[in-house]
């Protein structure tokens, strides 16, 4: 219970009391509100009165309320308070003001305490990622940049905020780091943040792999808090076709795998038939599976971009025992022999390498091949 006394005459009443009741009332930082304070006249005359916060800590802003009263009527006066946006956390007393607009004599002042919180709206714009390659050969590793920009829309600011994102891929293919955090000191309102992170994919088994990655901002001190936590993740994906690397002979026979590159001839080769291990290659290789319309053949960076490159000379390759890299031995596989006419592989003079690459059906699944053998090139 709180009492007051009052004598015959002109007079005015602020009272705090009711609003620090189960707790002090809270103000954000950098927020406009409006603060509900019970007010009476207590003399026995009409009178306006101007309600205000006085005294305010730097930074503060306010608007006084005025309102017209009659005798012994209460009321609240509404007064709107700004915090300034980077006051610390924690009680402050202000103090709340009543005047009598035409006596200004005839007042009365109540301290008020709040507790200043820090709200903000914490926000990932977007994420993109740099260097993502579209096929990557099982057994390589690629490195790609995720880029994750961020911002502030207030209303307290500056905010200490920490970045934290995780990154998962499929069953056929690797990526790390699988987790991350970053720090993002004193991220001010409006502000544009965007930060970087450096991961490495490595394929391990053939066929499509989708990489995900994902982030959540968060504020980094415990005292301050988040308007909305909607805003506050996002996720970018990746897909990656893991190609299979194969075992090619060109011009099975051959040691040194001559073209002559204004030749009308057409170059062969076989693709061999492995088991993981041969050759060092990762995974057994079906060659009987190629799709020879699939193929190209031709300079390794034209061929692996597949924008290059000569097709099957007659649009269909044959299964036969070829000569293994050592141009001797003869292992019992079936392998695909294809055929390539040489003024259409656009294989340079001076080359050393010649690739091929193309799709063969194994398990049901198509999957992407490509390989490569050395070559010398001749003149006419």
């Amino acid at each position: 219970m709180r009492a007051y006394f009052d004598v015959r005459g002109p007079g005015v009443l602020v009272d705090t009391f009711p609003l620090g009741v189960g707790g002090k009332p809270e103000v954000v930082a950098g927020a406009p509100q409006t603060i509900a304070v019970p007010v009476m006249n207590t003399g026995e005359a009409v009178d306006t009165f101007d309600f205000s916060f006085t005294g305010l800590p730097a930074g503060w802003v306010a608007a006084p309320f005025s309102e017209l009263l009659g005798p012994g009527v209460d009321k609240t006066a509404d007064l709107d308070l700004e915090p300034r946006h980077d006051h610390p956390v924690g009680l402050q007393t202000l103090t709340v003001k009543g005047a009598s607009a035409t006596a200004p004599s005839v007042n009365s002042s109540c301290a008020l305490e709040v507790m200043v919180v820090h709200v903000s709206d914490l926000q990932i714009l977007g994420m993109e990622v740099d260097g993502a390659p579209t096929d990557l050969l099982i057994g390589d590793t690629q490195t790609l940049t995720v880029r994750t920009r961020v911002t502030n829309d207030g209303p307290t600011w500056p905010t200490d905020a920490t970045l934290h994102g995780t990154a998962s891929v499929s069953a056929g293919a690797a990526v790390a780091p699988a987790t991350w955090g970053e720090a993002i000191g004193a991220l001010a309102k409006d502000e544009i943040r965007e930060t970087t992170e450096t991961f490495e994919v490595t394929c391990q088994a053939p066929g499509a792999e989708t990489i995900t990655f994902a982030t959540e901002i968060k504020p980094a001190k415990s005292e301050d808090s988040d308007l909305t936590a909607v805003n506050n993740t996002a996720l970018v994906a990746v897909v990656v076709e893991c190609v299979l690397p194969v075992a090619v002979n060109i011009k099975p026979g051959s040691p040194i795998n001559p073209i002559n590159p204004g030749s009308h001839g057409v170059v062969p080769l076989a693709v061999l038939t492995t088991v993981a291990g041969d050759y060092g290659l990762p995974v057994a290789v079906d060659a009987t599976g190629i799709d020879a319309e699939s193929t190209r053949f031709g300079p390794e960076d034209l061929v692996w971009a597949e924008a290059g490159g000569a097709s099957e000379a007659h649009g269909k390759g044959h299964v036969g025992d070829s000569l293994e890299l050592d141009e001797v031995t003869v292992d019992g596989d079936p392998d695909m022999v294809l055929h390539y006419k040489t003024q259409e592989t656009g294989i340079p003079p001076g080359s050393s390498k010649a690739c091929v690459k193309g799709k063969l059906s194994a398990g049901g699944s198509v999957f992407k091949f490509f390989g490569c053998d050395s070559v010398r090139t001749v003149p006419p």
